[in-house]
Parts: structure tokens; sequence; C-alpha cells
């Protein structure tokens, strides 16, 4: 067995740029045989292939072949080849300049490809010399920079190699083989594992993620010990995990730092192939590049990664698909800078302090305070908004709010008012949506209404939040029997998968009600059918806004349902109010009548660690708006004051633990 080396600098034509330090990449070599087809496949059926091609590929020495076209100035790539038609087929299409050694007696390794017009693949790989044609490895006392392994060779040779070169930062990708758990090496020598969606959900033994903190939660939760390494002298405790997402962009997750960076957009998907490998490998070369791990290196290196990997799915075939530095560049340069990796600063904190939103339609009452005449749109409404001690942030109706004020005025007010956007809420027009919005049975209507939530979306970008919240009101029906239950369930569904997947950069939650005047049984009807969504929609971005009130109506305990949608992380937006009676929608002052209840909620959403804002969902027909939101802010105060003091939280803990009601009754009402 001979080892196969490559320098690879001369792959196609190369701008270096000086990189002196080395990137060695250890990987399988295969030839690629990739089948188009219409579609995909499902499980048991045949389709009609539409041609067949042929390409060198591998994710090692794709991302070995990458590196280089991304400007580095030298490439140290180990791997194996087999001594048939296959290896001599890569020589050729690689070039003559490489020295690459051929191994005798082993098939040289083989991907089944099977490509869809839309750009999504079937992979089955014949590992061939990637697994069986490593019974010798050399040595070698180079020094490595940043080292490229990935699970389509033995973890042993990994390891090796890891142990070998011992490199100053390891990126793994888990890609090839989930059989087997990451084993002890790991821990020690690599920095930084690279999965995909599906990878991370395997690793972390999910077979889904409700929603984007869920997934992040369960990333963290993975046993990896923060490892101590050296990187341009400076030592670091950490440990990073690289996640893919295809056209719902990358993460990198890390005990300190969780950086989102979205995809940049494409007009046409050609073959989704060597895309996570040129994404991989330009990570590890601005890495390389630029020497350090502090925020804005690791979000300019996912920036730039991000690039490589959208360029890679314009061209068919993994290998013919890299990019270089140049066309990294000029992407970046044409978008203007633009889809940026942010921080979403996802650390909890146990003294987070609440900010709060009031409803702005609330601020039309009482126009005997104020000239109606000359106050009557959306930036008078903020203006008055913003005499309300303690408000931070204003929710806008879409469409409405956005009729008599354009985005720019309301973005000027808000800022010249010192507020923000806390949220965009859908509002559907009665007069095109009134048979249904999101669940109409008219095709042509229900886009019209998954347009509209997208538009919704561009002001909330526009606006600088990242929340929508859809409150589906004219979604269900008057009377039993009048739908077909199932369908309405589907188009559900299938509705806010579109949504979600057209907006990943946004969170869209659902604001469930059981019944109203406009519609009497909703589609989404209580918390139980809301949780049940989310997990049929199986979107990261998907959550839920629980509405005091909404919760009320269902007879349900709004803390309980609170906690439900918490406990399974979809808890993204609370609306606080009250009522006087059961089958009424007063929304009156939080807490005034419910009293128990009120303070259920605040202890769910302390224990709970909810980090968004609270939004009064309140209707002051008679009193001053302004007073009124002012003592709705005080009231949560007060009240979340006793719900938090020590003694209480002491008390409370016994009275829970042995559901004694009345020990509960007489610390809340009498115990001072």
């Amino acid at each position: 067995m001979k080892l196969f080396w490559v320098a690879l600098i001369a792959v196609g034509p190369v701008r270096v740029y000086g990189l002196d330090k080395k990137i060695f990449v250890v990987g399988s070599v295969n030839w690629d045989e990739t089948t188009r087809v219409e579609r995909l496949p499902k499980i048991g059926e045949t389709v009609r292939a539409r041609s067949r091609s042929c390409c060198a590929g591998g994710k090692g020495l794709n991302q070995g072949i990458a590196a280089v076209r991304l400007g580095v100035n030298g490439v140290k790539f180990i791997g194996r080849v087999g001594n048939d038609e296959a290896g001599v087929q890569i020589l050729n299409e690689i070039g003559d300049e490489f020295d690459i050694k051929v191994i005798d007696k082993v098939c040289t390794g083989r991907g089944l490809v099977t490509l869809a017009d839309d750009g999504q693949v079937y992979s089955v790989v014949l590992p061939g010399a990637n697994f069986d044609g490593w019974q010798s490895r050399d040595a070698c006392t180079e020094e490595c920079s940043v080292l490229l392994l990935q699970r389509e060779i033995p973890d042993e040779v990994n390891a090796h190699y890891a142990k070998l070169l011992n490199p100053t930062f390891c990126i793994l990708d888990i890609g090839g083989s989930l059989d087997a758990e990451l084993a002890a090496w790991c821990k020690e020598y690599v920095h930084c594992i690279a999965p995909n969606l599906h990878e991370l959900q395997v690793l972390c033994q999910e077979t889904q993620f409700t929603n984007e903190e869920h997934m992040i939660k369960s990333a963290r939760a993975l046993n990896f010990p923060y490892v101590n390494f050296t990187f341009n002298n400076l030592i670091h405790f950490t440990r990073f995990i690289l996640l893919t997402c295809g056209k719902h962009g990358s993460y990198l997750i890390g005990r300190d730092i969780v950086l989102k960076q979205p995809a940049f957009p494409i007009d046409q998907v050609i073959d989704e192939t060597g895309a996570g490998d040129a994404f991989r490998a330009a990570f590890a070369t601005e890495i390389a590049r630029l020497g350090n791990q502090n925020t804005e290196t690791l979000a300019q290196a996912l920036h730039f990664a991000a690039a490589a990997g959208a360029l890679a799915v314009t061209r068919q075939g993994a290998v013919p698909s890299l990019p270089t530095r140049d066309q990294c560049q000029k992407l970046i340069i044409d978008t203007k800078g633009n889809f940026k990796a942010r921080n979403l600063d996802l650390l909890k904190k146990e003294d987070t302090k609440w900010e709060f939103a009031s409803r702005l339609n609330s601020m039309k009452a009482r126009p005997d305070l104020f000239d109606k005449k000359k106050h009557d749109n959306t930036i008078a409404w903020i203006e008055r908004q913003a005499q309300i001690p303690g408000l931070s942030f204003v929710d806008l109706n879409f469409p409405q709010h956005f009729q008599t004020s354009s985005v720019k005025q309301i973005k000027a007010a808000l800022h010249k008012n010192k507020l923000k956007c806390g949220a965009i809420c859908l509002r559907f027009p009665q007069i095109e949506f009134g048979q249904g919005a999101l669940t109409n049975p008219n095709e042509k209507i229900r886009k019209k209404a998954q347009d509209l939530v997208l538009e919704a979306g561009k002001a909330a970008q526009a606006l600088e939040t990242n929340h929508v919240i859809v409150w589906p009101q004219f979604d269900g029906y008057d009377y039993p029997l009048s739908v077909d239950h199932f369908a309405l369930w589907t188009r559900t569904v299938q509705s806010f998968q579109y949504i979600c997947d057209a907006l990943p950069e946004l969170i869209i939650s659902l604001e469930y009600k059981p019944t109203d005047e406009k519609t009497r049984y909703f589609a989404i009807p209580s918390a139980g059918a809301a949780v049940a969504l989310a997990h049929d929609v199986q979107r990261v971005n998907f959550g839920l806004t629980i509405d005091v009130g909404h919760c009320l109506a269902a007879g349900e305990n709004p803390a309980q349902s609170m906690a439900l949608a918490a406990s399974k992380n979809l808890l993204k937006g609370v609306q606080l109010n009250d009522w006087s009676r059961f089958g009424t929608e007063d929304g009156l002052v939080f807490g005034s009548c419910n009293y128990l209840a009120a303070l259920d909620v605040l202890h769910v959403l302390k224990k709970a660690n909810y980090d968004g804002h609270l939004y009064f969902d309140t209707f002051p027909r008679n009193e001053d708006p302004v007073a009124e939101a002012d003592l709705n802010i005080r009231q949560v105060n007060t009240l979340l004051q006793r719900v938090t003091g020590t003694n209480f939280l002491s008390s409370l803990s016994k009275c829970q633990a042995q559901h004694d009601a009345l020990a509960l009754l007489n610390l809340v009402y009498h115990d001072q």
C-alpha cells in the first residue's frame, strides 16, 4: 500500500493569497456517478432517469480542491484511490501536476448520486479504498495550521492523523458515518464538529427539532467538554458546532456564542452535492487566514463560507462546482455585504428584565383627550404610545397599520420616539379572506394569504424585528360538518411550512384562539392543538404566541398552556390581559379579575426563562389608554416582585410539592 499524497496547488486558475500556514485534508476520494431525475423517488417507487454523468468527488477531495481554489498557498491532501478505471479517470480529471500514487488491489470509492431538478440529492457511497486502503500510514512532520477530517474514512485513521499532525484547529465533518458515536479522541483533538441538520438530529438523538431554540439547546447539550487549545499564541477554551441547514442558512454554536448565517439568495439550484464541502473548506481557509477566533472573525469566516456554499449549488458536479476566492468575494460585493452572520445571543440570564409593548389600536380610544382629526393615523398612535412610562416596543398590525403610513415613515417615528418594533402581527382583511386565509379551499386565495405573510416578513425585516405573529382569524368554520377536518389540518400545516421556508430568518408564531364572532370554531383552537401543529410543521423557526384571554376562552389555565409551549421550546410571544367572566372578551387590565392566574403566569414565565417582551392586548374603551397601559406595566412589576420574592418562592415550593391548595391560598391572600 502506498500513501496517496496530493499537493493541490494548481487545480484550475487560482490566485494565491499568500497564506503560508498549511491546511491538511485527510479524507475520501470518490468517482461520483450522478443520475438526473425530475424528482427524487418515494420509498418503493421507480422513476425514470433523464441522464447520467461522472466526475471526481468525495468529501476529502472536494474539500482539498476547494481550499486551493479559495486561494490557500499550500494544501496537503492525504487519501486513497484504487488501481482501476475510476482511479484513472480521477487522475485524468484532476491533472498531471499532482503526485498521486495508486493503491493496488483495491477499488476506488464510488459515490452514487441521484439528482432531482430542484437540486436535492440522494447519495449512496461505496467506500472502496477509502475504508480498505489504510493498512499503512506514513509519518508526517510538517506543521499543520488547520486540519479537515471527514467520516468517509475510518475513525481510527482520523484519530491517527489528528494526533500526528496536532493541528491548531481541527474540523471534523460528521457526514459519512453516523453508525458509531464520536470516540474519545475527538474530545481531545477536534475543535469543531460539522454536521448538517439531519446529522445533528442523529447526534442529539432527536427525531426532529421543534424550533431554533430547541436545536441550539440540543447542540449545546452534546457531551463534549470544552477543549483547551492554542491558536496564534492565544489560549482558547471552546468547542464549536458548525451546522449547515441548506436554504435555512448555517450556524456556529459555541459555549458563549451562537452565530446565525443566512443563506445567500440563488436564482436556481442545480446540484447540492458539493455545497457542504465548499462551505466547510471556505470556513477553514478563513480561520487559517484570519488567525483568531473572536466573534468578529468567526462571523466573517461564516459569511465567506456561506458565499462558497451558495455558489457551489449553481453548477452540476462536486468538483466542477467548487468556487474560487474571487467568485466568493464577487458574490459578497454584489449583495452589498448583506446576509451577514449575526449573534443570536441566546444565552439565558436569570436577571433578565422584561420589556413591554401595548396594543397600538388602543391609542384610538378617548379621542376627547386628543385632536382626532390631526392624530387618527399610525404615526400619531406611535407618538401617543411614546408617552407611556416604561414602554419599549410597538407591535404593528399588517397590513392595517401600513395603509396610512409607509414602512420608512413608521421606522422614522419609532426612532424619533425611542421605541422599537417588537413584532408584526397579521390581520387578514375580511373582504378577501372571510372564508379562510391559510386554509381557504381556493388555492389562489390561500396563496394570496401566504404571500401577505411574506410581505409582513419584509416589513418586519425593514423595521428590524425578527418576529411575525399570525392570528388566523378566519381559518375555521361556523357549523359542524361544514368542512373536511383532515383537509383543514393539512392546509394549515402546509401553509406554515411554506411561510417558514420562505422566511427562514424570522420567527413565525401562531396566535391560537378557540372562537369569536367571526369564526365560531378555529382550526387551531387550543394549546394542545397548537403544539400538535408545531410537531407536524417541523420547522425550527415556528413557534407560538399565547394570549391570556384566548386561553381563558378555551377553558385553559394560561400558565399551564405557557408551560406546555415552553417545555417544547415553542413559546415565542406572550399577550397579557384579563376577562371578567367566561365567554366574554373584555381585554381588561392584567390581573384585575384573575389575580391567582396572573401570579401563575408570571411564575411560569420566570421559571421558563422567557426572554421575549410582554404585550398588553387590552381594550380600554372608557379609560385613558396611556394611563391604562402605564397601569398594566406597574401591575406586572408589582406582581412580579411578589412572585419572585425569596420567602414567597420557598413557601410556594412547599405548597406545590404537596399539592396543598389551602396552604397556597393562605400564602397568596393572607400571608404578607
